[in-house]
């Protein structure tokens, strides 16, 4: 499985895809955010959308979001463990020189 970052001006090829993933997402939780948060987010670069594809098709994705030198993960869906993804996202911080743990 690969992990490809989507670049905020290339969004809108895998929008319909992330947002009804996102929709799911938010179905099962009770969190306040809509889609459309996080498209602007991504968009502007405050957040980073990362695509996990398997043999050319997107599986999954997960939306981080840099704080201060952590980071937060925002959104995971997809068809891939869980610890998969978290550790997906490990190599993702700490490729951008966030070391924090905890």
């Amino acid at each position: 499985m690969d992990k490809v970052f989507v670049e905020p001006n290339s969004l809108r090829s895998v929008w319909d895809y992330v947002r009804q993933g996102l929709l799911e997402v938010k179905e099962a939780s009770s969190e306040p955010w809509i889609p459309e948060d996080i498209y602007v987010d991504c968009y502007t670069g405050k957040s980073m959308l990362w695509l996990m594809v398997e043999d050319g098709v997107p599986v999954g994705f997960g939306v981080l979001q840099p704080v201060g030198d952590s980071v937060h993960i925002w959104a995971g869906y997809g068809k891939f463990l869980m610890q998969e993804g978290f550790r997906h996202a490990e190599e993702i911080a700490k490729s951008a020189g966030m070391v924090k743990n905890g």
